[in-house]
């Protein structure tokens, strides 16, 4: 009788210790799935970041220059397709997205009038640094550059009519959207 309830106490052991590999193993599966899930995210929203600020620049919204370093977090309350939506409905994850920086470079082509314009985002920490081993993107393009901010939507008019308020100020940093867009 003792023989057979130490074969069945060993059986319970070993089930156990199997069970605990297994789970184990699948807890490092899936923390690997997570992480890799997370590095495309950021890779997504580093192209994302980097295609917006080169479309801005190409519709001449933005210089290379006012572009250039940390990039001001998306809130919810700066978007007019937001209307309605109470700012502390956002989603919790805006109050966490990472921060990220672009930085910009402008050489003469070999086609007149147009400039390559290369845009890197990458992301930063609290210091401005860039996080080491985090995904980048660098995107380039060759591109129109006008004169001064808003030419080519403005038909050539000066800049200053629109870009400054009645006193004039000289508008905010243009805002380029990070995060809480795909949900």
């Amino acid at each position: 009788m003792t023989h057979r309830r130490g074969a069945i106490l060993l059986e319970i052991l070993l089930s156990l210790a199997l069970f605990v590999m297994t789970a184990s193993m699948l807890l490092s599966v899936i923390g690997q799935v997570v992480d890799g899930l997370g590095r495309s995210r950021d890779r997504l929203d580093a192209a994302d970041l980097a295609e917006s600020a080169l479309a801005m620049i190409e519709t001449g919204l933005a210089r290379p220059e006012t572009l250039n370093g940390p990039v001001e977090p998306w809130r919810p309350e700066q978007d007019d397709s937001m209307t309605g939506i109470d700012p502390d409905d956002a989603p919790a994850s805006l109050d966490t997205q990472p921060s990220w920086a672009l930085q910009i470079e402008t050489e003469p082509s070999e086609h007149e009038g147009l400039t390559l314009v290369s845009v890197r985002a990458y992301r930063i920490d609290e210091t401005e640094s860039e996080i080491e081993g985090s995904p980048s993107v660098t995107l380039s393009r060759l591109v129109r550059l006008s004169a001064s901010p808003l030419d080519a939507a403005t038909g050539g008019l000066p800049a200053d009519d629109f870009t400054g308020d009645a006193s004039g100020n000289a508008a905010p940093r243009p805002s380029i959207r990070t995060g809480g867009a795909r949900r």
